[in-house]
């Protein structure tokens, strides 16, 4: 039950192209094709599933949708990826920090909690502070 040429299986995707209060932002999830991951939430009678972590929770969606979705890798390990998947609907709130649509979708693929999103504004806002703080120093010599 191929997908527009994709074959089954689980795979990680992106949207790109989003706004979210004006800023573009990157939204990662799931696509299970033929529910491959034998997760019971998942209804293949519309076309492949989006599984993603978006504010509140977990959702598990037909995918669809202005912002056309962009399969990245597939999942090599897709009984990881269902155990992970599971593992998450445990605590399946979102949190921008630690719990945010990459981190989710990371962890389901390839079993690593990360956030290159996270992680470019902790960077960013490393930068400032350090700015700021040579910039005191060099007001307070000039005293």
């Amino acid at each position: 039950m191929s997908y527009e040429g994709v074959a089954d299986g689980p795979y990680l995707a992106r949207q790109t192209g989003l706004k979210l209060k004006g800023y573009p932002v990157t939204h990662y999830g799931i696509i299970d094709i033929g529910n491959t991951l034998g997760v019971p939430e998942i209804d293949t009678r519309n076309g492949p599933t989006v599984i993603h972590q978006t504010p509140p929770r977990i959702r598990f969606e037909h995918m669809g949708g202005d912002v056309p979705w962009e399969i990245t890798d597939r999942i090599a390990d897709a009984a990881g990826a269902r155990a992970r998947i599971m593992e998450g609907l445990k605590t399946p709130e979102y949190d921008m920090f630690r719990n945010n649509c990459e981190h989710f979708a990371k962890y389901v693929a390839y079993d690593n909690k990360v956030s290159g999103q996270v992680i470019a504004g902790v960077a960013v806002a490393g930068g400032v502070v350090a700015l700021g703080i040579a910039i005191l120093r060099k007001l307070l010599q000039e005293e």
